[in-house]
């Protein structure tokens, strides 16, 4: 009987799948693999691929650090780890949709005027080894001040590597003017002494003025 060649071919085809569900070469497999994309909001991300697998573990860093800003990192679409390593770095698994990473950005030393007479400052940490921040005030008895944590969204207190913003509200106490410290410490990242003038006004209205940011010691030490 003579060869047919459609029959032949239609073997070869099913022998080529075979090998690739049977302990063929796991690259032929990863082609029927369903992949999901990775993007990002804003430039400064990187990554090894753009294209993940369900259950693949996934690290992307960025490393555009600008002076004097802080940066709040956050996904609606996976949990995360954040650390810092001459730059931040997120590590996830995959999960079977696709993801978007973001980041907000704002000025660490910017004054948020307050039309109750009151000056907040506001600064971004995160879980696991974000900054902490203390005031140190020259003169204590000049204001007083709250602070609280808020999460950029809800149930992100309960996510590795959340961040939040740490903001402090100034109320007067009598009229004069003071300077203040806000010393930014973390075990991971560089520790910073944020400088301020702070002003009482004759109706008791607060008014903070930036100055410099000093580096105290690196987090390798140095």
């Amino acid at each position: 009987m003579k060869n047919n060649p459609i029959i032949a071919v239609v073997i070869m085809m099913i022998a080529a799948l075979k090998g690739c569900t049977t302990g063929g070469n796991t690259d032929d497999m990863s082609l029927f693999t369903k992949k999901y994309n990775l993007y990002f909001d804003s430039s400064g991300f990187e990554s090894e691929k753009t294209r993940y697998a369900a259950g693949e573990e996934v690290t992307v860093r960025y490393d555009i650090i600008a002076t004097d800003t802080d940066y709040h990192f956050y996904s609606d679409d996976v949990e995360f780890t954040q650390d810092y390593d001459d730059g931040y770095v997120f590590t996830f698994t995959m999960p079977d949709h696709d993801v978007t990473l973001n980041v907000e950005s704002h000025n660490s030393m910017e004054y948020i005027p307050d039309d109750t007479g009151e000056a907040t400052l506001s600064f971004d940490s995160f879980d696991g080894g974000g900054p902490e921040f203390t005031v140190k005030l020259s003169d204590e008895s000049l204001v007083t001040y709250q602070y609280k944590t808020q999460y950029a969204s809800s149930g992100h207190d309960e996510m590795n590597g959340a961040g939040y913003s740490v903001i402090f509200t100034f109320s007067a106490v009598h009229e004069g003017n003071t300077e203040m410290v806000i010393e930014e410490r973390s075990p991971i990242a560089d520790n910073l002494d944020h400088h301020y003038m702070v002003y009482v006004d004759s109706d008791l209205n607060v008014t903070i003025e930036e100055g410099d940011v000093t580096e105290t010691y690196a987090a390798d030490g140095s």
